[in-house]
Order: C-alpha cells, then structure tokens, then sequence
C-alpha cells in the first residue's frame, strides 16, 4: 500500500491531532445526554437479550426490531418535544400549530435514516431467504459435501471440504459484497 500509493502519501499535508481534536470537541458536542443514556441502556438491553434469545425461544431479530421500535418512539418523543418547546412563549403558551411539529420530526426522520442500507439488507434478506426456501442452498450444500467430504468420519475428507470453502470463499468475495457472501454460504456450511 505503501508503495502503490507513495505519490498520493508524500503529498498529504501533516494533521495536528491536538487542534483536531480540539475543533471536533467544539464542533461535535452531544446535545442531548438523556438520549445518549437512554439509547445507551436499550443497546445493553438488546445485547443482553441477544445472549438470552435462546433461552426465551424467540428469533434474534425479535430483540433488535424492539429496540429500534423504542429508540425511534424516544427519539420522536425528544424531537416533537425539542419542537414544541420552541414555539412557546414566555408565559408557555404554544404560538405554532401542531402541523409545524409534525412537519419538522417527520423531517428529521427522513434525513437521519439512511433507509437506502436498510431497504438493501432487507431485500437481501428476502432473496436469500427465498433461494434457501427454494432448495438451492440444500442442493449445493449436498453437492460440495458429496463431493468433498469423501464419507462420513473422513477426517481427510473433512479437511478437503474446509480447505475447498475457503478457497471459493476467497475467490467469490473479491467479486462479491462481502456481507451478502457471507449470508448465502452460512446455511450452505451448515
């Protein structure tokens, strides 16, 4: 890397790690702490529950679409909040309409989601799901076996299976997306 890009490095200007530092402290403060902290123990939550999803017989998507549910309700709560506090007066009287609340959280939604990577992981996840319903994982899961494996209890064959999905691992991720790969061979390996 360092040679293929000798040029590009030499004419790189030095950052000074302190004054950037410095500007992103400035720049980049946390505006709402309780948030933060509220956000903060709903991601231990669903951490935890990642762990325990077995243990109640629930999918592992159960705890992680929950937990977005909640943050999305609490932050819509803060940002309708943020917005109605903002219209009053100074005897607390609400001068804006409800209309201008609902028309600023719906576009703070809009922006701060990047709904492009979640329509394309969802997407994924339907035609993976539908090529593995189909059967056509199974079959080529059967054919790397049947052809690899060299039998049942064959350590060699084993070996051979392993050293075989490496390689076609190796060789399809450096021409595919590594996440959408990896999705596609897991029920294969399995």
């Amino acid at each position: 890397m360092k040679f293929v890009y000798r040029h590009d490095l030499k004419n790189q200007k030095k950052i000074d790690i302190e004054k950037e530092v410095e500007r992103l402290q400035g720049e980049c403060q946390i505006k709402h702490m309780k948030l933060l902290k509220t956000s903060l123990a709903v991601l231990f939550g669903i951490i935890i529950l990642f762990f325990m999803h077995s243990y109640f017989h629930m999918p592992a998507s159960v705890p992680a679409l929950a937990g977005a549910a909640i943050l999305m309700f609490l932050r819509d709560r803060a940002i309708m909040k943020k917005l109605a506090d903002r219209g009053k007066t100074k005897d607390g009287v609400y001068e804006g309409s409800t209309k201008e609340v609902e028309t600023g959280a719906l576009k703070a939604f809009e922006h701060d989601i990047e709904w492009v990577v979640l329509a394309f992981f969802a997407f994924l996840f339907v035609v993976v799901g539908a090529v593995e319903r189909s059967g056509a994982l199974t079959i080529v899961g059967q054919y790397i076996s049947d052809t690899f494996s060299g039998g049942i209890g064959s350590y060699e064959g084993l070996f051979i299976t392993m050293i075989v999905i490496l390689w076609v691992s190796a060789i399809a991720s450096s021409f595919l997306d590594n996440i959408p790969f990896t999705i596609v061979m897991v029920p294969i390996v399995l």
